[in-house]
């Protein structure tokens, strides 16, 4: 069942490195629109596990009002935008929470 929520878009830019070589992240700007969340179906969520991702919801908005931000903020919780797939003149992005996408990748590492 899909609900109404707010979602506020940040774009994560890399600004050259840090004294480590680590790559220097910084948010860019940040914006507030309207969509529709609704859970990640089940095929959805194992075929991603595959790839070592994790969805955790699907937030369907209108497609001009995306530009390629990589982070959502819903209800407080900061979410990665792991995916977007255009639906007629909106745009479905799958995100998975902050931190999960780090975790994966040093589980096996």
């Amino acid at each position: 069942m899909a609900k109404f929520v707010e979602v506020t878009l940040v774009k994560e830019v890399t600004d050259g490195t840090t004294e480590d070589f680590e790559a220097a992240t910084s948010q860019e700007g940040g914006y507030t629109v309207i969509g529709e969340s609704k859970g990640v179906t089940r095929a959805e969520f194992y075929a991603a596990s595959n790839t070592m991702y994790r969805p955790s919801l699907v937030v369907t908005i209108w497609a001009d009002e995306y530009d390629g931000e990589t982070r959502a903020i819903i209800d407080g919780e900061v979410y990665t935008v792991i995916r977007t797939y255009p639906v007629g003149d909106k745009i479905e992005l799958t995100c998975q929470q902050k931190g999960a996408d780090e975790n994966a990748f040093t589980e096996f590492g």
